[in-house]
Parts: structure tokens; C-alpha cells; sequence
């Protein structure tokens, strides 16, 4: 006669794998069974297991903490070092904060997000606007795990059908830029105001956003070297640090160390290379110049930082390494601008491309006709 299975008591309880996460089981003092899931890690599942079987009320849940105050103390110190922090802070009390700003971080689950979505989605708000608001949650709750303020992050649970109603509903391949050298040089000539001019070869050149390339100074350029370092950016009136707070650099390409060095002489150099200058002042001169053409019209952003990076993978560059020059912690998001497109490819590459796969598919209509011609033969 089998035993019957021994009920486990409190302070006992199990890790186990499901999926890519992992999940804790457990029992409350009354004997209730408990499941917790969305843990990103077998010593981070442990760690919650730990706590919520040491003694009741410990970990998280019990600090009587509510994700209104310790979101609002987060946005609070990322306010002089993250330039979308007004944004943020703006999503947060928006959307967020009213409904889940009552839980404390651990009764936030996956289910309540999974409907917080849907009903986001129901209200006709955008997936792409639906989207920051998810990824803003997950990065607040990246910041509670390491100060100890949650075990898990709800967001690393969703399932694929939950992710799929925030998946932006705009192909990237549909994305515009300037799909030709020609029309670069074209836009570049037509601008009347040779200071954005200059601000515009250096957006198309180096892929800089145009916060940051309003905060470049003289300092920043080395053109002996052939490069420049971003440090800056000019966001709202303001010149501050960047969003990551780290420099980069970037290659001075093809024709912009010239426009440069013309830019101004020697004895001029310093200081802001654009003073006085703002996005509106360069989308003005963009505007005019595409209209002056006849070319459709394309916002700055597009005109400048998405070129480049489409023009750098056409060119055979690699996504790591443009990932780095534009300023990107995965090369997941460079994928968005580098807009590759089949019937853009230099003939060149089509060349290369027809004699890499034309041994392929001989060897393969060769061993078809063979395997056609061997039923003739054992007839």
C-alpha cells in the first residue's frame, strides 16, 4: 500500500525550472500552498524562497513600502542624469502610478500586468506607447531587485501572446531616409543656412541624434585623428550629460572631416560648434531644402540618424559595431534603423550574392537529374 505523501510544513519549500524562468513554491503558516513565478535565476528564486519561509512577513511584501514612494524617490535621483526622466516621471503618474502604485513591488504580478495591458490596448492607446510603458515598469523594477526592494520582475514573465498587443503595429523596413548618396549631396547643397548644413552632414555622416549633435563643442572634434567623442547633449534648453552618462566615439566618414575643417578656421574653434541653434532652427532648413527639390518631406531624425545607419549595413558594416557608434546597449534596438533593403543593394553585392549561392544550386540540379535519371536506369 503506497504512503500517502507527507503535507510539507511551513519553513519548507522548492525551486524549480519552468521555461526560461523559475519558479518557488511554498507553504503559508495556515498550511496554504504558494506559487510564485517570473524569477530570472535559480539563486534569485532561492534568495525569495529564503524569505518568504524564514518567518512570517519577512522579504519585500512586509516593508509596508508601495511602489508610489519608492518609484517616486527612483525618478527623483535619476532626475540630473537621465535626460527622459521628465517623460518617465510623466508615464508614471499618468499611467502607471493609478494603478499599481497602492501594491508594495512583490504583489505585482504577472496577471495584474497581463490585464493592466489589455485594457491599455482596449482604450485605443497606441502598442508603441503601451510598449514604453511596460519597458519603463521593467527598468523600475530592474533598480528594486538590486536595492533589494523585490525579488522578480513581472515583465520577464509575460507570455508571447500578452507581448504581442504592445508589438509596435509600424513596419521599420517602411521607416523613411535618403535611400541615395545623390540625394544626400542634393538636400546638403539646398540648405541655405550653412550652419545646418554642417549640423546636417554630421547627422548623415556620424548617426548622431540631434540632441547631440547640437552639444558638440570644438573640444569633442579631433580631426587629425579622424573622430569624435560625444559627451553631451543639448535637451531642453540645457546642456547635460548623456542618458547613460557614458562617452562614446565615433569615425569622422567619407566626406565630413573636410565640411569640418572648412566649417570654421583654426582660431575659431571653441566652444559649442552650433550655438543658438535649436532642432526647430534644423528642421527649418532640412524642410525647405526637400521642398526647394521637390523631394518628399522627412523629418530630421530620419533624414539624418536613420540614413546613416542604413547606409552603413548597405554598405557591408557590421550591426555590432554600428551599434557602438550610435550609442546602443544591444544591437537589437540598431536593427530598428538599419532599414535594409534588397532592391537598394549595390549591384556589386547582388553579384557577390549570385555566385556564392550559383555553385549551390548547380550541385543541387545536378543530384535532382541523377535521382530523375535512376528510376530510367533500373527500368
Amino acid at each position: 500500500m503506497p504512503r500517502k505523501a507527507r503535507k510539507r510544513e511551513y519553513g519548507s519549500g522548492s525551486v524549480y525550472r519552468r521555461g526560461n524562468t523559475f519558479t518557488i513554491q511554498w507553504r503559508t503558516p495556515d498550511g496554504t500552498k504558494k506559487y510564485e513565478s517570473g524569477f530570472t535565476s535559480q539563486e534569485q528564486a532561492s534568495e525569495a524562497l529564503k524569505m518568504k519561509t524564514s518567518s512570517p512577513g519577512a522579504g519585500p511584501q512586509a516593508t509596508g513600502q508601495q511602489l508610489s514612494t519608492l518609484v517616486t524617490a527612483w525618478l527623483k535621483e535619476r532626475a540630473f542624469t537621465h535626460a527622459s526622466n521628465r517623460d518617465d516621471e510623466l508615464r508614471w503618474k499618468k499611467h502607471l502610478e493609478p494603478v499599481f502604485g497602492h501594491l508594495e513591488p512583490d504583489q505585482l504580478d504577472t496577471a495584474k500586468l497581463a490585464a493592466f495591458i489589455k485594457g491599455k490596448r482596449q482604450s485605443d492607446l497606441k502598442p508603441a506607447t503601451v510598449g514604453l510603458l511596460v519597458r519603463l515598469l521593467s527598468t523600475i523594477y530592474t533598480s528594486l531587485i538590486e536595492a533589494n526592494a523585490a525579488t522578480r520582475n513581472p515583465v520577464k514573465s509575460l507570455t508571447k501572446q500578452t507581448k504581442a498587443l504592445f508589438k509596435p503595429d509600424s513596419d521599420p523596413k517602411d521607416t523613411p531616409f535618403l535611400t541615395s548618396k545623390e540625394q544626400i549631396r542634393d538636400i546638403y547643397q539646398g540648405i541655405q543656412d550653412n550652419r545646418v548644413q554642417v549640423a546636417f552632414a554630421v547627422g548623415t555622416h556620424a548617426g548622431l541624434r540631434t540632441s547631440e549633435v547640437l552639444g558638440l563643442s570644438w573640444e569633442d572634434i579631433d580631426l587629425p585623428g579622424k573622430r569624435i567623442t560625444v559627451r553631451r547633449q543639448f535637451y531642453k534648453g540645457q546642456l547635460r550629460g548623456l542618458k547613460d552618462k557614458e562617452g562614446r566615439t565615433v569615425p569622422i566618414l567619407g566626406d565630413l572631416g573636410s565640411i569640418l575643417e572648412s566649417f570654421q578656421g583654426p582660431e575659431k574653434r571653441s566652444g559649442l560648434l552650433f550655438p543658438d541653434m535649436d532642432q526647430a532652427a534644423l528642421w527649418r532648413g532640412l524642410k525647405a531644402a526637400q521642398l526647394k527639390l521637390e523631394l518628399p518631406t522627412i523629418c530630421w531624425y530620419h533624414a539624418t540618424r536613420h540614413t546613416m545607419a542604413s547606409h552603413w549595413v548597405m554598405g557591408g558594416g557590421s550591426i555590432e559595431w554600428l551599434a557602438q557608434v550610435m550609442g546602443h546597449s544591444s544591437a537589437m534596438t540598431t536593427r530598428r534603423y538599419a532599414h535594409l533593403r534588397p532592391e537598394l543593394l549595390p549591384s556589386s553585392e547582388m553579384a557577390k550574392l549570385g555566385t556564392s549561392f550559383g555553385g549551390l544550386t548547380a550541385e543541387l540540379t545536378a543530384d535532382m537529374d541523377m535521382k530523375k535519371a535512376a528510376p530510367e536506369r533500373a527500368a
